[in-house]
């Protein structure tokens, strides 16, 4: 559910498409979102989830993220939320 909300909150779609734009990216393998599984595909590290976040997008920038690389990675964005919702984080790093 964070997923689709984040992609609609970070404009990546209209807002009440979000649950078809990562359908559709998974559906075609065109895995941009997540493609390590996302937190809890990397065994959601309490208290490391922005740094895990930040390494994933350092490997695919630098091209070392092995069978999840995104085919030419400049760009990539991170979106941390604290687990009350009280606080949310966006980096952006680019190559």
């Amino acid at each position: 559910v964070c997923e689709l909300m984040a992609v609609e909150d970070l404009s990546l779609t209209e807002k009440n498409t979000g649950a078809t734009y990562v359908r559709n990216l998974f559906n075609t393998e065109d895995r941009k979102i997540n493609p390590r599984g996302g937190l809890i595909g990397a065994g959601h590290p309490l208290g490391a989830t922005g740094i895990a976040q930040i390494v994933e997008i350092t490997q695919q920038l630098q091209n070392k993220a092995k069978n999840r690389q995104v085919s030419n990675a400049k760009r990539g964005l991170t979106h941390n939320m604290s687990a009350a919702a009280t606080s949310s984080t966006v980096l952006v790093l680019e190559s």
